[in-house]
């Protein structure tokens, strides 16, 4: 990374602030190939370099490009009080969201989806592991009735060494690493932050996410509360049009999508076969009675 001790000087900054600077740290190593090309720290780049680059990033999601410029934006503030910057301005700062909507690659935006990468870069800027599992437990192995298999989630049902998980309805499902690791962070977290910067402890009841004191141990209200954190976090990187149920269905494309990769097929092929198809419906705890709606819905989402 170009100038590290200076990237480091300004995490040290930010944690005056905030809690925890883990979700700064990727955006940064995504710029340092740039930094290296252009043979200067990034906060230094003029804005022809900020839009090639961010065109090359690829992004498919306003909400993506503008948390990424938001922290480049904060990171030049920074270096302009520090006399770092050389021209001593500020050129992410004049970067309009309607410039960064251009910048967004149509080809993709067209298709109206949401990613995996775009729903990793979203946890990546929340403060709360727990809500980084929420949100990627739903994504991963879907819905289920009141979150019960994200609400009852324990750590010793996942198989680390095999990748799988034992869902509190009873299906065992693939999980990622980048799952494992959240759900391990989740569970060494017993503290709750809000966007306006106070916390709350959380139970620790043997679970994945934990829960506050003040709700009670029923379906019903931990299925709630669930669902309120969930519409904050997302409200809180500025996605609050998301749904659990979007999530979910993203999800389930997702995993099509990576079927056909991996067979070398296409969308019919995968959801007419009935051990394929059976692979998604068990992954996500659905049933897939009309493949042709499947794919009248989505199959313009679909490789």
């Amino acid at each position: 990374m170009y100038n590290e001790d200076r990237k480091q000087r300004f995490y040290e900054f930010k944690l005056k602030t905030v809690a925890s600077v883990t979700p700064l740290v990727p955006r940064f190593k995504r710029v340092a190939p740039f930094e290296h090309m252009y043979q200067k720290d990034l906060c230094d780049f003029n804005l022809n370099e900020i839009t090639e680059m961010y065109k090359l990033f690829k992004f498919t999601t306003l909400e993506s490009i503008i948390v990424v410029n938001n922290t480049l934006t904060q990171y030049t503030d920074w270096c302009v009080n520090e006399n770092l910057v050389l021209n001593g301005q500020n050129i992410y700062a004049t970067i309009t969201p309607d410039m960064l909507a251009a910048l967004l690659n149509k080809t993709l935006l067209n298709h109206q989806i949401v990613s995996r990468d775009t729903i990793l870069t979203w946890i990546e800027a929340l403060k709360n592991p727990r809500d980084r599992f929420m949100i990627l437990s739903i994504f991963e192995y879907g819905k289920s009735k009141d979150f019960e298999d994200t609400i009852r989630a324990k750590l010793d049902d996942i198989d680390v060494e095999n990748h799988t998980m034992k869902l509190y309805s009873g299906r065992v499902v693939n999980v990622s690493e980048a799952l494992i690791l959240t759900a391990q962070k989740s569970n060494m977290t017993m503290e709750l932050t809000y966007p306006y910067g106070t916390k709350s402890k959380l139970m620790d009841d043997g679970t994945i996410i934990k829960r506050s004191h003040i709700v009670k141990d029923d379906p019903h209200c931990l299925g709630r509360q669930m669902y309120n954190s969930l519409a904050a976090a997302l409200k809180s990187i500025d996605v609050s049009y998301m749904t659990a149920e979007k999530i979910n269905i993203f999800g389930q494309i997702h995993m099509t999508n990576e079927l056909i990769r991996k067979y070398n097929s296409n969308k019919n092929k995968i959801l007419y076969d009935v051990e394929t198809r059976s692979m998604i419906e068990h992954q996500y705890g659905i049933k897939i009675n009309r493949p042709s709606y499947f794919l009248k819905k989505y199959g313009d989402y679909l490789i």
